[in-house]
C-alpha cells in the first residue's frame, strides 16, 4: 500500500469513529484568550490581546490548517461577524473568518473594507484563512484583494505538536480525576481526531460514561460507549 494509501485509510477511519460520537458532542463553549492552548503561537494571540485593548497593527492575517484556532482567536476578539461586515464610524475593529469561502461579490465587499480600514488611522482589520496569500494568488482569487492580505503582520498558526497535545489531555484528565493508562491514551490518540476540541470532550464523555457504569476507562469500554452511541443515534 502506497504512504498516501495509508494516510487516507487512517483519515477514514477517524473520520468514522469521528460519526459515531454522539450528536452533543460538541458542546458551544465561549472562545476566549484564557482558554486558547497557546502552542508556539504566542506572537499572534499577543497581537490578539493587543487588538482588544484597542491597539496593535492595523491590519492581521491568520493563516492555518482546519483546527490549529484561527475562529476561535476571532471569536475570542469578539468583533466576528457574518460575512463581510459594513464599515461603520462607530466601529474600530472588523474580522473576516474564512476568506477562503467568500463569494466573488463578498471579495469586492472585502477589497472595499481593506480601503476604507486603511483610510482611517484607529481602526484594525483582521482575517483568517486556510492558506498563505501567495497561495491565494495560485487560485484564482482576485488579484487586488490578495495583494491587500499581505499588509500589516501575517501569521501562520501551527498546530500542537502530539507531545503538547498529550500533555494537555493529561492534564485535563487530572482535572476531572479522570485515570487514563498509557496503553488507552495512545488507542485515543490513533483512532480519534486530534484536535484539542474533540479530544477534551472525549475525556469529559468517558468520565460520565465510566462513572455510571462503575469502571475504570479501557479501551473496551470506550468501544463500547461508541457502539452504544451508534445506536442510539440509528434509532432516532
Amino acid at each position: 500500500m502506497q504512504v498516501n494509501d495509508l494516510v487516507e485509510s487512517e483519515k477514514d477511519k477517524k473520520e468514522q469513529i469521528r460519526g459515531q460520537l454522539p450528536l452533543d458532542f460538541f458542546p458551544e463553549k465561549q472562545p476566549t484568550l484564557s482558554n486558547f492552548i497557546v502552542g508556539s503561537n504566542s506572537e499572534a494571540v499577543a497581537v490578539i490581546s493587543e487588538l482588544k485593548e484597542g491597539r496593535g497593527p492595523q491590519f492581521s492575517y491568520l493563516w492555518g490548517y482546519e483546527g490549529v484556532g484561527k475562529t476561535h482567536l476571532v471569536r475570542a476578539l469578539g468583533k466576528q461577524s457574518e460575512g463581510v461586515p459594513a464599515f461603520d464610524e462607530n466601529r474600530t475593529i472588523y474580522a473576516v473568518d474564512n476568506v477562503q469561502d467568500l463569494r466573488p461579490e463578498q471579495q469586492q465587499e472585502l477589497f472595499v473594507l481593506y480601503n476604507t480600514v486603511r483610510e482611517h488611522p484607529g481602526t484594525h482589520l483582521v482575517v483568517t484563512a486556510d492558506r498563505s496569500p501567495k497561495d491565494f494568488e495560485r487560485q484564482g482569487f482576485r488579484k487586488d484583494l490578495t495583494s491587500r492580505f499581505s499588509w500589516g503582520v501575517v501569521f501562520e498558526l501551527s498546530p500542537l505538536s502530539d507531545e503538547q497535545k498529550r500533555q494537555v489531555i493529561l492534564e485535563a484528565a487530572s482535572q476531572t480525576g479522570l485515570k487514563v493508562a498509557p496503553e488507552v491514551l495512545n488507542w485515543i490518540e490513533n483512532n480519534f481526531p486530534r484536535d484539542m476540541h474533540t479530544m477534551s470532550n472525549l475525556l469529559h464523555s468517558l468520565d460520565r460514561y465510566a462513572m455510571s457504569a462503575k469502571r475504570a476507562v479501557t479501551i473496551p469500554l470506550i468501544k463500547e460507549w461508541l457502539e452504544r452511541n451508534q445506536d442510539t443515534k440509528e434509532d432516532r
